[in-house]
């Protein structure tokens, strides 16, 4: 980069002609264009990048849009490139600004879709590029007058011609060209000196810029390796902190579950002596008002009585929480948002269940089908989270000790 900032330098020491400034500004244009479609991501897909700084030819150019797909670019820089330019000191503006509008139009008119890149976030720059491509070609300055002869030497040479035989004045006048020839030579040495030394400060120039793009790395390269280091540090502290984290939220959650599980056993066994101190309170009833009967004499009136079956009662449970069954002691008297299930009881030992209608129940039932239906259910297809179930055969539970035993699963299906 450096190198080539010194060849640009030196490059402007010796300025081009105005034909190779306006072949370069057609150039650039093109190439600016180029670059420019790039940027129209809706009708180019395969971009890599949106410029082409080693592009210094046509051919460069090609092969830059062809890597790029960039579709029908290679025949417009080779049309582009045909155009004639005209590089005389009155036409060249004119004609290298109509080359210019003519490849906007190319590129910005005829359809839809070429009128959208007017809107585009680069159009702006894109068009400040070209006209500064233009403003940047200046015409060559009028060559040198030629030197004019010192007033002396034309009115010596005027006195030489009419007076012929004055010899001693030509003598003299001849004695005097070699003072002139010194000074001249000398003026020509101090302009080759002044020359010279305008030439080394490009280099110059190049050394200090180079040394201070030096230092600018290094200075850049340790602060980055300083961040890098500090990077690596904080991810260490936070990955050490996020496996802290995560076995004391896994401990917490071991405890809960714990906790639950005590609860719940607590529940259950504070239930049956519940159950067992009204039994002893019914049979307590019962012993008094046989004592009462026994004491009173009782005309008892014998009538037929036709035994009517138990009313069924209907019980909730959120889940199997035995597996392969219902505990006794865990099932609802009313329904809640997550009852899943719906039991029935039919006698004293048989039952039936199916998934309740409850729209909450059922999408609670479908956030983990294989926990809450798997063992329970019977289904022919793989339910998503917004299905709806629908039983069309109920389950079939059987008593066995605190527990309804699933003796037949629900069928079920979704829709």
């Amino acid at each position: 980069m450096v190198l080539g900032v010194c060849h640009s330098i030196q490059a402007q020491q010796a300025p081009s002609s105005l034909d190779d400034q306006v072949k370069n500004a057609q150039l650039h244009i093109v190439k600016y264009t180029v670059e420019f479609l790039t940027t129209d991501a809706a009708t180019f897909h395969n971009i890599k990048k949106d410029s082409c700084s080693g592009c210094l030819t046509y051919k460069n150019l090609q092969a830059f849009a062809t890597s790029h797909q960039l579709t029908g670019a290679s025949e417009l820089i080779k049309r582009w490139q045909n155009i004639p330019i005209k590089t005389t000191k009155d036409e060249w503006e004119k004609s290298l600004t109509a080359f210019k509008d003519t490849v906007l139009a190319n590129i910005t008119s005829g359809n839809t879709r070429k009128q959208q890149r007017k809107k585009l976030a680069g159009y702006k720059d894109y068009e400040s590029k070209l006209n500064e491509a233009i403003a940047i070609v200046s015409p060559l300055p009028a060559p040198l007058a030629k030197p004019v002869a010192d007033p002396k030497d034309v009115d010596a040479g005027t006195s030489q011609a009419n007076n012929n035989d004055n010899k001693p004045q030509v003598k003299a006048n001849n004695n005097n060209k070699p003072d002139r020839n010194a000074k001249a030579d000398s003026k020509k040495e101090e302009q080759h000196n002044s020359s010279g030394f305008s030439l080394v400060i490009p280099y110059i120039v190049c050394v200090l810029l180079t040394g201070a793009i030096y230092f600018i790395w290094k200075k850049i390269s340790k602060e980055r390796k300083k961040l890098q280091e500090e990077i690596i540090s904080k991810s260490k502290e936070n990955g050490a902190l996020t496996k802290k984290h995560k076995d004391l939220k896994a401990s917490m959650q071991e405890k809960e579950e714990e906790a639950q599980n005590k609860i719940a056993s607590l529940e259950a066994k504070l239930k049956i002596e519940k159950e067992k101190n009204n039994q002893l309170t019914r049979e307590l009833e019962g012993k008094k008002k046989r004592l009462r009967v026994e004491d009173e004499p009782v005309t008892v009136e014998l009538t037929q009585v036709v035994p009517q079956p138990p009313a069924p009662t209907i019980k909730y449970a959120r889940y199997a929480d035995q597996g392969d069954g219902f505990s006794v002691f865990d099932l609802l008297e009313e329904e809640e948002e997550e009852t899943i299930f719906e039991i029935t009881v039919d006698s004293s030992n048989t039952a039936t269940f199916k998934i309740s209608s409850n729209p909450g129940a059922q999408k609670y039932a479908l956030s983990n089908t294989d926990y809450f239906l798997n063992k329970t259910c019977r289904y022919d297809t793989i339910p998503s989270t917004r299905s709806s179930i629908k039983t069309d055969a109920p389950g079939e539970l059987k008593l066995h000790g605190n527990k309804w035993l699933i003796v037949s699963p629900a069928k079920i299906s979704f829709s």
